[in-house]
């Protein structure tokens, strides 16, 4: 069993039993008067009780399933009533931090701890683990949004050094970030250095698929077994692209036959590591025949990623605030954030307002309601969501 099926496994249980104590149902359904007792007709073992469902998150409405799917930033070092608030409602799922919401460890500690405060409430009411989705772009050197935890080495660097000691650095990435609150990092970065542009240069372990792919997973094994998720990016592989996506439309003109030769290797790598996450790139992929945004693609996150290579975690975008994904959709955010998760993705990486994350999770129910999107396909999201929260945010 892969530890994403053990995760949803054990998730599975968690709520089985969170739900019986709680005796909550969907969030239209109020708690019922417990009856009168009364003696039972003796039953056969036929008639005998039915279990609780497979999946109880079948109990629980979309509107509260939904925001699981959403992460966005909060504005500041300490959280505003308004960003506590989408928390309290379980409107919001998950929060990346940047540069200004983090000072020091002890404010670090205190906001993440308010986080968890705002949220624990429903989530006991709802039987969801208790924990927000806490993430940071912690890749090294000078792309580190806690600047006072490891590593302070780039990929590029630690390329260098036995795959053992980077899998040990990882392991100390993992522990300082989880004491600190967090319980996410965005990396490894699983991209080449390639040719034409070196797009991942300075950011890649190398411009070697092979020489890189055994970093890849040390690293990603590393950060989990100190206690955080890992998301290797930017799947199906960034580093030939044309542009770097925060600024502008990127191209990656590999044909299908080179793009699995050259880019998919580091990513099995990590797939085969049983990586928590998968972060997918904005790039748009001509030669698989796209002509959007790979994270609006289903031939890239369905196909590709889950059915070809089997992940079995949470898929997770890109920033959609970045200039190169609005430019390439053509449209809203918030309405991009349907058409994402139709696509295949779980969880929607947004760095523009609270408002626009508000929007995002709206767009989703108004999706689900007017059938652009499989109301069970929000469910698998927010399961697999659900799951990697029961080991990392409980």
């Amino acid at each position: 069993m892969t530890r994403a099926s053990t995760l949803l496994a054990t998730l599975v249980a968690t709520l089985v039993v969170a739900l019986l104590v709680a005796g909550c149902g969907s969030e239209e359904q109020p708690k019922s008067k417990p009856a009168a007792p009364a003696a039972a007709p003796a039953r056969s073992a036929e008639e005998a009780a039915p279990a609780e469902p497979a999946d109880p998150l079948a109990k629980l409405s979309i509107g509260v399933l939904a925001g699981e799917l959403v992460m966005t930033k909060f504005a500041g070092a300490t959280a505003t009533d308004e960003e506590l608030q989408a928390i309290r409602d379980l409107h919001l799922g998950g929060v990346i931090l940047f540069g200004p919401n983090v000072i020091d460890r002890a404010q670090l500690r205190a906001l993440t701890a308010s986080m968890q405060a705002a949220r624990k409430p429903l989530a006991e009411r709802y039987g969801l683990p208790g924990g927000v989705l806490v993430s940071v772009d912690q890749e090294g050197g000078s792309i580190r949004n806690v600047p006072f935890a490891p590593p302070e080495q780039t990929q590029p660097t630690l390329s260098g050094l036995p795959i053992a000691q980077v899998e040990s650095i990882g392991r100390d990435v993992g522990a300082a970030l989880v004491g600190d609150g967090v319980s996410m990092n965005l990396g490894p970065v699983a991209d080449l250095a390639a040719a034409p542009n070196r797009t991942m240069a300075g950011r890649a372990f190398g411009e070697d698929a092979a020489a890189i792919a055994p970093f890849v997973a040390a690293y990603a094994r590393g950060m989990e077994t100190g206690g955080v998720a890992a998301a290797a990016k930017h799947f199906p592989g960034f580093g030939a692209s044309t542009e770097n996506s925060d600024n502008g439309i990127a191209y990656v003109d590999r044909t299908a036959v080179d793009l699995r030769a050259i880019d998919l290797p580091p990513f099995r790598a990590a797939i085969a590591a049983e990586v928590d996450a998968i972060m997918v790139s904005h790039g748009i992929y001509r030669g698989l025949g796209s002509k959007l945004p790979a994270t609006l693609e289903p031939k890239v996150v369905t196909d590709l990623l889950r059915t070809e290579l089997g992940f079995e975690g949470v898929a997770m975008t890109d920033s959609m605030n970045a200039k190169g994904f609005r430019d390439g959709w053509g449209d809203t955010v918030p309405r991009a954030c349907p058409v994402a998760v139709a696509a295949g993705i779980d969880l929607l990486l947004l760095t523009g307002s609270m408002e626009t994350a508000a929007l995002c999770r709206k767009q989703i129910l108004l999706a689900v309601k007017e059938g652009r999107l499989e109301e069970e396909r929000v469910r698998e999201a927010a399961g697999r969501v659900l799951a990697l929260k029961a080991r990392v945010a409980p």
